[in-house]
């Protein structure tokens, strides 16, 4: 049933709106036209802020944790970019079918990444991702001479057209990894392959930025006509609209939802069944 969610305060991309949203089938269907004349349910929420939900950026071990899904609602995530490791080449396939299996049943959405020593950055492995639509390969990087065994020409060509973005993970030490990352930028830069930076790496909220370059971006993490009503919810005397959302304040979120369904109230969460799918990413980095 149609319903409008009036005095709506919505912070996302650093900007702070106050609007009206009409919502058809858990969808946004309009943000910015009058509903005055509109004979729809209505929600006064003029006492909150709404934000998107988050996605939550995970390294996929033997056995998926059974409570994931509960640490991703503390921190206002309803989407997983799971990232699952091969070291072989010839192991992907199987590697990668276990990941689909263990995501199977996962209660919220998800995305599915992979990650390689810098070795199996070939040309098998780039269309096996091409194929399987992945949008985002963490390269582990140790020492700077790895970096000219790579043939990144055809690294670029094998890319096309679908561009699935290469994450680096530099595995030397601080004062390497400094040297090892302005290489990599050089790198990419002269090649022109799309590349993205993640700072805390894994067991936490990807920024805006790199949703875009993942090509997660406008499905998560931005309110948009035409796009699911997925949001956080914080009371206004709680929320401080001159700072930047952080781990410290995810537990002031007031209320979660979900595809229409409340997952966390205050400090309750609630498994949902049967509501996550998997996320097609038809083309990385399309919205940057």
């Amino acid at each position: 049933m149609p319903y409008v969610v009036e005095n709506m305060s919505i912070v996302q991309n650093g900007l702070l709106q106050t609007t009206n949203l009409v919502v058809k089938e858990n969808r946004i269907y309009s943000m910015y036209t009058p509903v005055n004349r509109l004979k729809f349910i209505r929600m006064n929420l003029d006492k909150y802020i709404m934000t998107p939900t988050n996605v939550y950026l995970h390294s996929l071990d033997k056995e998926l944790d059974s409570e994931l899904w509960l640490k991703m609602l503390q921190l206002g995530a309803d989407t997983l970019l799971s990232i699952f490791k091969t070291d072989f080449e010839f192991n992907i396939e199987k590697e990668y079918k276990n990941a689909i299996q263990q995501l199977d049943n996962f209660p919220l959405d998800y995305s599915i990444g992979i990650k390689i020593p810098i070795h199996l950055l070939t040309s098998k492995v780039i269309r096996f991702c091409k194929r399987e639509k992945i949008p985002t390969i963490f390269v582990e990087v140790g020492t700077i001479e790895s970096l000219y065994q790579i043939a990144w020409e055809r690294v670029k060509e094998d890319l096309f057209p679908y561009q699935a973005v290469l994450v680096p993970s530099f595995t030397a030490d601080h004062k390497q990894n400094i040297n090892l990352e302005k290489k990599w930028k050089e790198l990419m830069e002269d090649h022109r392959i799309p590349t993205a930076f993640v700072s805390h790496l894994f067991n936490g909220n990807l920024n805006l930025q790199n949703l875009k370059k993942f090509g997660l971006y406008p499905k998560k993490g931005f309110l948009h006509i035409g796009g699911e009503l997925n949001y956080n919810l914080y009371r206004k005397e709680e929320f401080d609209t001159n700072t930047h959302l952080n781990e410290n304040n995810y537990d002031k979120i007031d209320v979660t939802v979900f595809k229409n369904t409340v997952v966390r109230a205050q400090d309750k969460f609630y498994q949902p069944v049967g509501l996550g799918k998997r996320l097609e990413i038809k083309v990385p980095g399309f919205f940057l």
